[in-house]
């Protein structure tokens, strides 16, 4: 019997010495959770995929400098064990560079924010922290080769280079890694479909080319690609066939059949296609990235775009792993080609509406901030990233003189701030800012000799992509006082708070606090059988804690209403809820089974 092998020769995949054309789809593993993956993974074969991608997210792997996490909803060899037992092949796409509208693109915040450190190029201090995971991460990886008597075919050095640099000698010291940790299936790299991605840097002799695209001429796509590098298979390495949302924006959505026409266009001229998303899943806590655009704006008018916690992406499983029409349509023209897949039902998920409860407590932030902050003191404002923090909040607090305002206006501005900052004197709301906004200052009257100026500003994702990704500090470098905004204010307590671990909050009696008073509040929700639900957003804007687990941010401008909640994540009897609301809860906490997305933008094409 001959060893199971996977080659490319000429146009061809091919497995065990016979060409296969590959369908996939994406499944982010860390975008969901361990319950739901074998459910994900039965529809993606019932729909007549051969195969499933996803990246690896090493930012979630390795939280700290040589501290890995590979247990739970990061157990990707898990993933790639239960992946097989469906009979599915898988495309391992490890990065280090992922994109994937997920936080700094994948990179830790450690290494990002080193001095020097300069990512996606031979860069010695990059280098050398790329080299130490991957020499965790591979060897994990290899022993799972479909020529080891595992599932995986293929994996991608890089993702996208030809949209970022032409740093070949970075490229081929990435494949020499993956050599040196025993691969020995094909080595690929995965770029635009254009031909500036093509021809400015993505490429290195060694590895095929796959493109990414979304509907529009992917067929002369896939010849312009032939014209630059005549050998490797025709392979669509993401096929958009959704999109993500960013928040200010309208649900995204496809309209039309084009998007169906170019993905049977594809399958019927032989070429291997994954649709990107199969299923989005969800940015649970604070793990969505953002974009920024430069020389413009994106669709929701701004410049930094921060992206949804719901990666729906308008998939052909939603976000709680259901089909939908898309799943319906893809599979009947997965059939035309395939008449071999069987004709299968799936029950949607049981979704229930529990029943609201109100808040039973409450912890404002400004009387209960020692319980889960660090305090730091210094001169001038410090950035989030300065004292070791890559997520949440950081109240930057500080004394200022009066009386002030009486004579000439005064006022409070703020210095290259990242991403969004609510002002307070005395406790008392003055305003709040955004990094888009062009003026991020706010007029105010100080009859006292001084008063307490508190400045929270919240992270809301690394850019994801572009120059921006890994270049970024959060938090705000300066805070100016006095008429026109024009004096320092120095000597802070910048205190951090990551918001990683509510356990230690102490809860008052439930009361009514003056409005826009940032504060936690708690309730607990009991459950007879846990099943999945929406929690409709609490307030304005925030996040939630299910049982310790951080669903993610809401925020009321949408799109959408509610944060997917699955039963994974309740127990039958009592389930604590913890709300951080940065200005005013609603009464209490209602759930629903189902999602209103409000505002959708079709996209035509």
């Amino acid at each position: 019997m001959l060893a199971p092998s996977v080659k490319i020769l000429d146009h061809d995949i091919i497995i065990d010495g016979k060409p296969r054309q590959i369908i996939a789809g994406a499944i982010h593993y860390f975008r969901s959770l361990p319950g739901q993956w074998d459910s994900l993974l039965e529809k993606a074969k019932a729909m007549g995929l051969d195969a499933v991608e996803t990246y690896v997210a090493w930012n979630m792997h390795e939280p700290a400098p040589g501290k890995y996490e590979f247990s739970g909803r990061f157990d990707v060899e898990n993933f790639l064990r239960l992946a097989q037992k469906h009979k599915l092949l898988v495309i391992l796409r490890p990065g280090p560079y992922i994109c994937a509208e997920w936080n700094n693109g994948g990179f830790p915040v450690w290494l990002t924010s080193r001095p020097g450190c300069r990512i996606r190029r031979d860069n010695p201090i990059y280098m050398a922290a790329v080299e130490k995971w991957f020499g965790e991460l591979l060897p994990r990886m290899a022993k799972y080769q479909y020529t080891q008597g595992g599932p995986i075919i293929l994996a991608a050095v890089e993702n996208e280079y030809g949209n970022f640099g032409s740093d070949h000698v970075y490229l081929e010291k990435l494949r020499t890694m993956f050599i040196h940790a025993g691969f020995d299936i094909p080595l690929i790299t995965a770029d635009g479909g254009g031909d500036q991605s093509l021809v400015y840097g993505g490429m290195i002799p060694e590895c095929a080319v796959a493109l990414t695209m979304g509907p529009g001429e992917c067929l002369k796509k896939l010849a312009l690609k032939r014209t630059i590098r005549p050998d490797g298979p025709d392979m669509c390495m993401e096929y958009w066939c959704g999109m993500f949302d960013q928040w200010g924006a309208a649900h995204r959505q496809f309209a039309g059949t084009l998007h169906e026409t170019e993905f049977e266009a594809m399958v019927a001229a032989g070429a291997s296609v994954n649709l990107y998303m199969f299923h989005g899943g969800t940015n649970f806590g604070f793990t969505a990235g953002a974009n920024y655009y430069y020389g413009g704006s994106g669709e929701n008018g701004m410049k930094y775009a921060s992206d949804t916690t719901s990666y729906d992406y308008d998939a052909p499983l939603d976000e709680a792993g259901d089909i939908t029409p898309k799943y319906e349509r893809y599979r009947e023209i997965l059939r035309k080609y395939r008449p071999e897949i069987p004709e299968r039902t799936f029950a949607p998920s049981v979704k229930k509406q529990y029943a609201s409860v109100p808040f039973t407590g409450c912890a404002p932030l400004f009387s209960h901030w020692e319980e889960i902050g660090t305090v730091h003191h210094t001169s001038s404002p410090e950035t989030m990233e300065t004292v070791g923090q890559s997520e949440g909040f950081m109240l930057y607090r500080t004394e200022i003189q009066g009386p002030c305002g009486n004579v000439y206006p005064a006022s409070i501005g703020l210095w290259k701030l990242h991403d969004r900052a609510q002002v307070f004197l005395d406790h008392k709301f003055l305003g709040d800012f955004s990094r888009n906004d062009e003026r991020q200052t706010v007029e105010f009257r100080l009859d006292a000799p001084n008063g307490r100026l508190d400045v929270l500003v919240e992270n809301l994702g690394y850019v994801n992509f572009g120059p921006a990704c890994g270049q970024e500090t959060k938090g705000v470098e300066e805070v100016l006082v006095g008429a026109g905004s024009c004096h320092f204010t120095l000597n802070f307590e910048c205190i951090a708070l990551p918001m990683n671990n509510l356990s230690q909050l102490t809860f008052e009696p439930m009361r009514q606090l003056p409005p826009d008073t940032p504060a936690f509040y708690r309730t607990e929700l009991t459950v007879n059988v846990p099943a999945n639900t929406w929690l409709k957003f609490p307030g304005k804007k925030g996040f939630v804690t299910v049982n310790g687990f951080n669903l993610g941010r809401y925020w009321d401008i949408g799109p959408g209403d509610a944060l997917f909640l699955p039963g994974e994540l309740l127990r039958s009897g009592k389930n604590e809820i913890i709300i951080f609301e940065q200005y005013t809860p609603h009464p209490m906490v209602e759930f629903s089974d189902r999602r209103n997305w409000g505002d959708i933008l079709i996209i035509k094409h």
